[in-house]
């Protein structure tokens, strides 16, 4: 464990913590061998400090999900509009429960969202096809659940990564953790470790090193309260998977019911311009009199 942070003269202020790429690999079998490497970011986000960390999808920023300080720092690090909600990570099924309004408990918000017992049931089904995985499922929302990490809204975004040092990062902090892409709002979602330290260095107190993310691009976010049910984002899950199992899913398209200035969106990617690289952009344009002309200009 002596050797498991490191930090390079260029990141004074943000500790990195690397692990060996066999380690990561041993942990699907044995998420335990982490937890020499795991156990300080453990604690940081226990104590409600912001860790970046990465997840099959892309490097998420996460904070303490049930703690409006905590959530707080990640809106501050990545400069996020507050009213952009945020997908919260849990590492079982006995985290999840908590920050889902419950039958019997929490009658009222299910009501107002129109959610019955079958969309408990179609919630299970998915999460035991999908989980752990890159689909994100909107859950009618908990008071455990702060109005930071749903930008005032009913419904919370919650799914359970498949990568083994995410999962083994939130067991060992014991709380759920609310974890938006680790990069600057508006830029590309990083996919390797440097990739967070070029965008949050010295924003962040510290980015857990796992490797290059799998997947790639951000989860697939469905809500089972639309009828039909219906992707707001799409992601590492297809729709041609999900009809496997919700045949009448749709797809939303921002063209026809764009989100207006002033409205919430109800899941991150609907509103806000994201995947905006830094870097020059090469524009062919034929036919007419400039056929073939060669025009450059630099990325929005």
């Amino acid at each position: 464990a002596g050797g498991a942070l490191s930090s390079s003269p260029e990141q004074s202020s943000t500790t990195c913590v690397r692990i060996p790429a066999d380690l990561v690999r041993q942990a699907v079998l044995d998420p335990s061998v982490l937890d020499p490497f795991l156990h300080i970011p453990g604690e940081c986000l226990a104590g409600g400090d912001a860790v970046a960390f990465p997840t099959e999808t892309v490097y998420g920023l996460g904070a303490d999900a049930t703690r409006t300080e905590a959530v707080g720092k990640i809106f501050q690090a990545k400069k996020r509009p507050a009213d952009n909600p945020l997908i919260v990570h849990v590492s079982s099924e006995a985290m999840l429960e908590p920050l889902v309004a419950a039958a019997g408990k929490e009658d009222v918000r299910r009501r107002e969202l129109g959610w019955g017992d079958r969309h408990d049931r179609l919630a299970r089904e998915l999460m035991a096809k999908f989980w752990p995985g890159p689909l994100t499922l909107l859950f009618p929302a908990s008071s455990a659940v702060p109005a930071a990490v749903t930008a005032g809204l009913g419904t919370v975004g919650i799914r359970m990564p498949a990568h083994p040092v995410a999962r083994r990062l939130i067991h060992l902090a014991g709380v759920p953790v609310a974890a938006p892409s680790a990069n600057i709002s508006g830029r590309p979602s990083p996919t390797v470790a440097d990739d967070v330290l070029a965008d949050l260095q010295g924003r962040v107190s510290m980015v857990v090193d796992g490797g290059p993310c799998t997947v790639g691009v951000e989860s697939t976010v469905l809500s089972l309260i639309r009828d039909p049910p219906m992707v707001l984002r799409p992601g590492g899950i297809t729709l041609e998977e999900l009809r496997e199992i919700i045949p009448n899913v749709e797809l939303y398209c921002p063209e026809e019911s764009p989100v207006g200035e002033s409205e919430t969106p109800a899941a991150p990617g609907l509103k806000y311009r994201h995947y905006a690289p830094e870097a020059k952009v090469v524009v062919l344009e034929f036919g007419g009199k400039e056929s073939g002309a060669v025009t450059a200009g630099k990325a929005a």
